[in-house]
């Protein structure tokens, strides 16, 4: 009996307001579209699906994607959208209108499946990206083999759609946008029946083809101008170890200047690429893939030390980094102003006289959120740490994550 009232409950929870969503849907794509494409210079091929209900697969790398997709098919999708988007007095007004698929990063995805396999069932398409997050780097990340699972068990088709550009025009780490084009497409439907008589590795190895990108292969074979102020700035969001010294968190940016504490420097071009005369690399991409390689080499010399942090970050009075724990829909403030440093084996928040340390080993999931918040589960706790201002929390993510001999994102 109670799950049959859950059942009933789930199914409410996505039809009520139907209408209401798909009218608002098709407000904001006709407003907020028109500003999307004058300001991203943004050109796209109007899609018709074949399947009344599909699940549709995005590649990441402009925060705009969701915008990019919606204006190439012409009806409804409900999006998986991130917690923090359905969060305080706007997410609630988001919520009413769109009603969004909610996936908490950092977190497990189980119920985000059983949202979408559920809508799909009651004819409602989805759309999501596999990849999780934007891309740090302009080239497709990784994404789970789960998602294959999920395109076999769900019903209706499966569209993948790759937008182009959305790095250059806007970089996840940057503090400015680019004045730039962008382009989106669809790029193949699958039919139920062609995903029926598909593996599971023949659907993952499929995604991953139509949706990769490289913006920094495709700028060397057409290089465009992507335009803007101090274009270097918030790359130490992204480029976090020092190639000519090897230490970590002590690169720096300035206007269109990155560079070093040792004297090392390098200048970023509206194109994309750096240069300098002692430049190792010439883009973010080869710099992030030396830089993953070169964590990979340096675990085993960490892991012999500690007492020692690997990286740490203090942003200061005023500016400093809360901690939150979250247990269902509560949220418990724990510290403000906190230090947070990161060990081989923890990581440590300092807040005057209180420590919280969470071993490596016990933290289930960790993500993060824009510049601002580095997402955990430890156990069965959640919790955030954040700043309003902008700190290099990815690090701290693609470093766990080598440590924990998990995939690099």
């Amino acid at each position: 009996m109670a799950e049959l009232v859950k059942n009933q409950h789930d199914v409410t929870r996505w039809t009520k307001g139907l209408s209401r969503n798909r009218a608002m849907q098709e407000f904001f794509r006709h407003t907020l579209g028109a500003y999307i494409k004058k300001k991203y210079k943004y050109k796209f091929l109007l899609y018709q699906p074949k399947e009344k209900a599909f699940l549709l697969l995005i590649n990441h790398t402009h925060n705009c994607d969701p915008f990019f997709a919606t204006l190439i098919f012409p009806d409804y999708i409900r999006y998986v959208a991130t917690e923090q988007w359905t969060e305080g007095p706007a997410g609630k007004l988001f919520t009413f209108l769109l009603n969004p698929i909610p996936r908490k990063k950092g977190a497990s995805a189980d119920e985000t499946v059983e949202n979408i396999e559920l809508n799909l069932k009651l004819g409602i398409s989805v759309a999501m990206f596999p990849e999780g997050v934007v891309s740090i780097n302009g080239q497709s990340g990784y994404f789970s083999p789960r998602t294959g699972e999920l395109v076999k068990q769900c019903t209706g088709g499966l569209i993948t759609c790759r937008i182009d550009g959305g790095y250059l025009c806007d970089p996840v780490w940057a503090k400015y946008p680019r004045r730039g084009t962008t382009e989106g497409r669809a790029v193949r439907e699958y039919t139920r029946e062609e995903l029926d008589r598909m593996s599971i590795d023949e659907i993952n190895a499929a995604i991953a083809k139509d949706l990769y990108v490289n913006a920094y292969e495709e700028q060397r074979k057409n290089p465009k101008r992507y335009r803007g102020k101090a274009l270097a700035e918030g790359l130490e969001n992204a480029l976090f170890i020092c190639p000519k010294c090897h230490r970590v968190g002590t690169m720096q940016s300035d206007k269109s200047d990155y560079f070093c504490t040792c004297g090392y420097k390098v200048t970023l071009g509206d194109t994309g690429f750096f240069t300098g005369e002692d430049a190792f690399f010439d883009n973010v991409l080869d710099w992030d893939l030396w830089q993953r390689e070169y964590i990979k080499e340096q675990i085993p010399v960490w892991k012999k030390d500690n007492k020692r942090p690997i990286t740490a970050d203090d942003m200061g009075s005023g500016k400093g980094i809360n901690l939150f724990e979250t247990t269902g829909r509560k949220r418990n403030f724990l510290m403000n102003n906190a230090l947070v440093r990161l060990y081989c084996d923890r990581l440590e928040l300092v807040g005057g006289e209180k420590t919280e340390r969470f071993m490596l080993s016990e933290i289930n999931r960790m993500g993060s959120h824009r510049s601002t918040g580095l997402l955990f589960t430890c156990g069965v706790m959640y919790y955030k740490a954040s700043s309003k201002c902008e700190w290099p929390v990815f690090k701290y993510v693609a470093l766990w994550r080598f440590l924990t001999g998990r995939q690099y994102l």
